[in-house]
């Protein structure tokens, strides 16, 4: 019980860096961003910020592959190929939308943090899987005609949008239903509405 107790307090401590440290960010960029600001944002000491993350790259890699893992794990019933295009591709439209919900500070810094090469790189593994992932379905649904014929560079510019919108939908923490995505991704994809679930 204990050691329970403790996992949760270093996670409570990690959660209150992190957070600190997307406040920081987005008053002073990556760059300009130190971890003595980090650790005083955070309300601590600059050894015990250290003591969670050995530096500013390391803080800033764990930001991003959290953040990317949560979105890729998310979507696990939506990979199913036996889906048609267009449901898989809203359903993990869906899915992401209610995990950027969640935490919308995180997500606005994920979505248009600069290309900068900080730390260790391997959270663009679990990005690259999701946009791969799109990729290929939208590519399918333009076979099928559920998506505009468009060069597949577009319709990845377009996922981007969506995931740009995703932050925009609603105000709060509340779930985001499918006639929501169905309304953004047409805009965004002008493609012809179907109904949904």
């Amino acid at each position: 019980m204990t050691s329970s107790r403790k996992e949760q307090e270093r996670q409570a401590r990690k959660d209150a860096i992190i957070q600190a440290t997307l406040r920081v960010f987005k008053a002073k960029g990556i760059e300009a961003t130190t971890m003595d600001e980090i650790a005083a944002e955070a309300d601590f000491g600059r050894a015990s910020l250290y003591y969670y993350f050995a530096s500013r790259e390391e803080l800033f890699s764990h930001i991003f592959e959290s953040g990317w893992i949560k979105l890729w794990d998310s979507i696990d019933e939506n990979k199913d190929e036996s889906l048609d295009p267009r449901a898989r591709f809203l359903g993990i439209v869906k899915q992401v939308g209610n995990v950027v919900l969640e935490d919308r500070q995180l997500y606005t810094f994920l979505f248009s943090a600069p290309n900068v090469k900080l730390g260790n790189q391997s959270w663009k593994m679990y990005q690259d899987k999701l946009y791969m992932l799109l990729r290929s379905i939208l590519e399918e649904g333009v076979k099928t005609g559920d998506f505009p014929d468009i060069h597949p560079g577009m319709l990845m510019r377009a996922v981007g949008g969506i995931f740009h919108g995703l932050l925009f939908l609603k105000e709060g923490k509340q779930a985001v239903e499918s006639k929501d995505v169905e309304a953004l991704v047409q805009k965004v994809l002008e493609i012809t509405p179907h109904s949904t679930s």
